[in-house]
């Protein structure tokens, strides 16, 4: 868990850093199983082949809605969807103690 400096969790805040924590780390497993997801996607082309057969119904959903803005057919068939998810999880899970920080 990271915490501030000079934030040290009193008695009364262990639960929200706890809580602030797991949510740190779900964002950074997700990222990396999106990077799984994306590095994988160039040796194995089917998408029902190990490991896309895991990673794809995790990752799937949180690229749709990145798909349906940028299209890849229409950017050269360059898919960026995968690396906006990891700039975005990446940037929650870095944003999550400054803003319990300020919370408490």
């Amino acid at each position: 868990m990271r915490v501030l400096p000079g934030n040290r969790p009193g008695p009364q805040n262990v639960e929200a850093y706890e809580a602030m924590g797991f949510l740190v780390f779900v964002c950074e497993a997700l990222a990396m199983i999106v990077l799984v997801d994306a590095l994988s996607s160039w040796v194995v082309k089917d998408p029902n082949g190990f490991p896309r057969s895991i990673t794809g119904p995790i990752t799937q959903p949180l690229y749709a809605p990145i798909r349906a803005i940028l299209k890849p057919e229409k950017m050269g068939g360059i898919d960026i969807s995968p690396l906006i998810v990891i700039v975005s999880l990446n940037a929650l899970a870095g944003a999550l103690p400054r803003l319990l920080a300020g919370a408490l």
